[in-house]
């Protein structure tokens, strides 16, 4: 996967301009099961529970084509975002 930090405009046109994030993520596997409720850890090692280490980007937007997808992931201040169940 390849993540970048900016905002350029074909990522903008992808995934609209009302969409709010902060990165990008692209890869060619197209069998991942990301959706719009999926977080992700960047910078930080993710612990045994949510409780251990927040997470810091959740998925905003996902944009398919038949070669790979491209998600919109936002940064968070999880200590006001409820955590999910699991």
């Amino acid at each position: 996967m390849n993540v970048s930090g900016g905002r350029g405009q074909a990522a903008i046109e992808a995934f609209g301009i009302d969409n709010p994030f902060t990165m990008s993520a692209v890869t060619d596997d197209l069998t991942t099961p990301f959706t719009t409720d999926t977080i992700f850890w960047f910078g930080v090692t993710p612990g045994a529970s949510y409780d251990d280490v927040p997470h810091t980007h959740k998925c905003t937007g996902i944009a398919r084509t038949i070669n790979g997808l491209t998600l919109a992931l936002k940064e968070l201040d999880v200590s006001h975002e409820e955590i999910p169940s699991t």
